[in-house]
């Protein structure tokens, strides 16, 4: 064995050991070989017609024999010869646990006449059906997969779009479960047939599954007869994924939804265990998911964690008229709610999540997507007195009362603001109000000033004690819509000793230009080189280097800006470039990231606040 190790590999080893004993490097060689082959081992992909042929010839029997019962998954692709090449698998790979098959086009008859019994360890399996997949009679699936006797997550799922061509009726999962009885998760993507009215009867019959702890169906649409059903079908559901497809016109020109729709009067209490529900709704109107949280709500469940897009119900007043309505029934047991836009809503709604007597008393994480003209921040620390993590989406962030300070005060440790217009004394108000915060982001943020005017020196003075994080990803000032430039810089407190690195000021420039020519010249013109080499032109009037901030406030309001003559290209161009500079003052901040770089306060060019000095 120490004779095949190349010297170089040995001494690499014996330096990393500090040691020059040859047996113990080549016993640690070894041992990183098998770790190496086991790992290699680990997943096996076959999508080729003839890879198990190449397979038998490139691989030798002693080393087959050594690593085989080291798979542990294994991806396949439009098998051919299935009864064969299953086998042959079987037999070469027997601790397989987790199968992945993809069957991309045809009919589906691959898994139909195989018997599975040898993977007896195969627990997690995933059916990926593509577009042009025809599966014709669900039950010669499901009765051909009862051989794997460990078998308890299954998931039958698109490649990409919801396939038309495999539609499953409630009769279908019934045979389902009949031939797979130990399943705890189920995951389905199928066009669910309707459920006659003749059907109900014989539906209200079904045997419980008592052992299923989450499942995941997607549709093009849920009626409330199968939001009856899966109640019925998963009395001890934990968790509980429903989501409706796109649109999808071939659907909708044989089941037109244009008729108002009632619910009916006898329905039971639904999933009295539910824990977690994930909700996507592609479509505007959802009466279907106002009765499923309805229902919920009635059985008492204690619901911790809620996921819905945006829906309204207009056709049943009996129930919750949106997804805000909806959330707004578990007040006392959700630690999280995110609230989002599907794909094709076209009116904006106004999320409301406060009113009067309406608290969520135990959320800790609420993220909300909302285009609504305006959004109250305060509203909802109010309504959320426990709330940890926020995260908003919205056209317009605002306080009531920016000025009043006398606020109680929360305990938000993690904020982020997304695609938001914000003004300053708003930012200034919460940092005012959650002075534990540990970390901000401000991702395609405009900060707006209320004053008079609109100065190109913008200082946001943010009284966070704890927060050691600020992310700034194109975060604007309002007068530079257009984000050409950014940097960022730091200045140390005087105040601190020499061996802390924490923050007080962090500096962000912008660019804008009013231009006599195209963009497109403008472009090659303003490299970040010259930028840099104008700010720095700029910071010798006393604006970067000055030496006494607050003494010098008037004069770093001023606009700087150049009008220069360049010839590029044989063409005169007349350009006006202007100026201007957000100031984050926090003296608690450790690590800054704007765009995508990062770093951090002990590596940042530190400003020189004393007299006549430039920056270090």
């Amino acid at each position: 064995m120490i004779d095949k190790i190349p010297l170089e590999i040995l001494d690499n080893i014996s330096d990393y050991l500090e040691t020059r004993d040859k047996i113990e490097c080549s016993t640690v060689c070894k041992h990183w070989k098998d770790i190496f082959q086991k790992s290699l081992w680990k997943v096996i992909h076959i999508y080729e017609p003839h890879w198990m042929q190449k397979f038998k010839e490139c691989i030798k029997e002693d080393i087959l024999k050594e690593y085989s019962n080291s798979i542990n998954s294994m991806e396949l692709k439009d098998i051919k010869d299935t009864h064969t090449t299953f086998q042959e698998l079987i037999e070469f790979f027997p601790q397989v646990r987790n199968l992945s098959y993809l069957a991309s086009e045809g009919y589906f008859y691959s898994l139909f006449m195989v018997d599975l019994r040898g993977w007896k360890l195969l627990t997690h399996m995933t059916i990926q059906l593509g577009n042009e997949t025809i599966l014709i009679i669900p039950e010669n699936l499901f009765w051909g997969l009862k051989g794997l006797p460990s078998l308890v997550h299954l998931a039958i799922e698109p490649t990409d779009q919801l396939n038309l061509h495999t539609a499953i009726t409630w009769r279908d999962i019934e045979k389902l479960h009949l031939h797979l009885p130990r399943l705890k998760y189920l995951k389905i993507w199928m066009t669910l047939r309707g459920i006659e009215s003749t059907d109900i009867d014989d539906l209200k019959k079904t045997t419980p599954v008592n052992n299923i702890e989450t499942v995941d169906y997607g549709s093009l649409r849920f009626s409330i007869s199968w939001m009856h059903y899966f109640a019925l079908k998963y009395p001890k559901l934990k968790t509980l994924r429903l989501t409706v497809d796109k649109d999808d016109s071939a659907y909708l020109k044989f089941h037109p939804n244009t008729e108002k729709i009632k619910a009916p009067s006898d329905l039971p209490c639904f999933f009295p265990c539910l824990k977690n529900i994930y909700t996507l709704n592609n479509r505007e109107r959802g009466l279907e998911f106002s009765v499923l949280y309805n229902q919920i709500f009635k059985s008492n469940a204690k619901l911790e964690n809620m996921e819905t897009s945006l829906f309204t119900n207009s056709d049943d007043t009996n129930f919750p008229i949106n997804e805000s309505a909806c959330a707004m029934l578990f007040t006392a047991t959700l630690k999280r709610l995110r609230i989002f836009k599907g794909r094709v809503f076209s009116e904006d709604t106004a999320l409301l999540l406060h009113g009067r007597g309406v608290e969520f008393s135990k959320l800790v994480r609420l993220t909300i997507y909302s285009k609504s003209e305006s959004f109250e921040i305060n509203n909802i620390l109010d309504t959320c007195p426990s709330l940890k993590v926020l995260e908003i989406n919205s056209n317009f962030v605002c306080v009531e009362d920016k000025k009043h300070l006398s606020v109680s005060k929360h305990g938000l440790r993690h904020l982020k603001l997304i695609e938001a217009s914000i003004e300053l004394e708003c930012l200034e108000s919460i940092s005012n109000r959650c002075r534990d915060l540990k970390y901000l982001s401000l991702k395609y943020v405009v900060i707006r000033n209320t004053g008079p005017e609109t100065p190109n020196f913008l200082p946001v003075n943010m009284q966070f004690t704890q927060l050691s994080t600020l992310l700034l990803f194109n975060t604007n000032m309002f007068k530079y819509p257009n984000f050409i430039f950014s940097t960022g810089y730091s200045r140390k407190d005087s105040s601190l000793t020499s061996k802390e690195t924490r923050f007080t000021e962090i500096y962000l420039y912008y660019s804008a230009t009013e231009e006599s020519d195209s963009d497109s010249f403008y472009k090659k013109l303003t490299s970040e080189r010259n930028v840099e080499e104008s700010l720095q032109e700029g910071s010798d009037n006393g604006v970067i280097a000055r030496s006494n901030y607050n003494e010098d406030l008037e004069d770093s309001d001023s606009i700087y800006s150049q009008k220069d003559m360049t010839r590029r290209d044989g063409v005169n161009l007349e350009q006006h470039i202007e100026y201007g500079c957000v100031l984050f003052q926090c003296k608690s901040i450790e690590k800054v990231i704007i765009n995508d770089s990062c770093f951090y306060s002990s590596s940042t060019p530190i400003f020189n606040c004393e007299a006549n000095n430039s920056t270090s």
